[in-house]
């Protein structure tokens, strides 16, 4: 039986030799930035443990050299990498955030992803009777390689494009209208108005899954909410009138990212405006929760620096309460809304936009009247001017 164990050893060492041999030769240049041999050796461990390539420190014999650059600090630290064959002409790059060790398997996952798209592209091996015998060295001073490629930019991905917060907390701070307007039966009209009035609030957007780099970073929930409180409406004879206004919503969506510039998608959601007027003979207090669907883009002009966004959605509501007893309880009424903003966030956090929005709610009244007055139709909105300031958490 020795000898078959001979053989069986004889046959794994070929074995053994041969996927060494099928193996491609990969060379780690030093990487540039801050602590950024740590994050070199780590590129180094996650090479070694992928069977397809060996890790040389032979630049010479290397048939792929990869290129790091290390940026930011603390949650902010990110890696970019860029393959290059050994004639310096780019294979592939992609990244990674550094974050503990979520941002370990994200730059393992990383080096994958660049071995896969750098393999591929590789020029075909020499033959052996190519590099049967060795070139004699030059007898003057030889041309430099070419340049590398340049890396992108930090905030740049391969594919997906910047990376948007996790999540964003902002205060809001808006100028608004109400412009109320009821038509009764013999055509005269009941209105109210409020323009403009000051509006403090907050708003808070959530996106879990920003850093995953596929589709499943497009989904999104947000929930808001501000009011006006200790406004003074004016009856027609001037007696100031007890004004309070509130509005909450909540919504979840999806965005699909394209061309990692655009973002397109729909968002599902509800909310309660509330329009409190103490007593008077013009206009009753009004309430309208409501269930909302809406369409949804952003358009990244300068990564996450600078964004431009739209929005318009459907609100369905669940009631009129106030309306219906003042002009008539039967008929329907719906709402509608659109809107556009401009926004961004800084390296370090800081987030800002502006936002310019209408809302109205559009109303059919039949039957009897109510206590004020009968109505047939009637309108119910206003603008929104909105500055919103606060922080990005990437």
């Amino acid at each position: 039986m020795r000898w078959v164990l001979v053989v069986v050893a004889v046959l794994a060492s070929i074995a053994s030799s041969a996927a060494a041999q099928a193996r491609v030769p990969v060379a780690v240049s030093p990487f540039s930035g801050v602590a950024a041999d740590g994050v070199r050796s780590s590129v180094i461990d996650a090479l070694a443990s992928d069977a397809r390539v060996s890790v040389t420190d032979d630049g010479a014999s290397a048939r792929v050299r990869i290129d790091g650059s290390v940026t930011g600090r603390g949650a902010r630290r990110r890696v970019v990498l860029t393959a290059h064959d050994a004639a310096g002409h780019e294979l592939g790059t992609t990244r990674a955030r550094l974050r503990g060790a979520a941002g370990r398997r994200a730059l393992a996952t990383a080096v994958t992803s660049l071995l896969d798209a750098a393999l591929p592209a590789l020029p075909a091996a020499p033959s052996p009777s190519e590099t049967a015998v060795p070139t004699p060295p030059p007898t003057r001073t030889s041309a430099p390689p070419p340049p590398s490629a340049p890396s992108p930019s930090p905030g740049a991905s391969s594919e997906w494009g910047d990376d948007p917060a996790l999540l964003t907390i902002a205060l809001t701070a808006a100028l608004r209208s109400r412009e109320a307007s009821m038509t009764l039966v013999d055509d005269s009209t009941r209105g109210y108005g409020a323009s403009p009035y000051f509006e403090l609030g907050g708003r808070v957007e959530a996106r879990p899954l920003a850093h995953e780099q596929s589709y499943a970073r497009g989904l999104y929930a947000t929930v808001e909410a501000a009011g006006a409180i200790g406004l003074a409406s004016h009856r027609p004879d001037g007696t100031s009138v007890s004004t309070s206004f509130y509005r909450l919503a909540g919504s979840v969506g999806y965005l699909v990212p394209i061309a990692r510039v655009i973002e397109l998608g729909a968002g599902f959601g509800g909310g309660w405006d509330a329009f409190q007027l103490a007593n008077n003979q013009t206009m009753p207090t009004v309430e309208y929760p409501y269930l909302r669907a809406a369409l949804r883009v952003r358009a990244r002009v300068l990564g996450e620096l600078l964004v431009l966004g739209a929005e318009a959605g459907y609100r369905g509501l669940f009631g009129r309460e106030g309306l219906s007893s003042a002009f008539g309880a039967r008929g329907d009424s719906f709402g509608w809304d659109a809107g556009g903003t401009i926004s961004g966030m800084l390296d370090f956090g800081l987030f800002y936009g502006l936002e310019a929005a209408y809302v109205q709610y559009v109303h059919a009244f039949d039957g009897t009247g109510g206590f004020l007055a009968e109505a047939t139709r009637g309108t119910d909105g206003g603008y929104r001017v909105m500055l919103l300031g606060g922080y990005a958490l990437r």
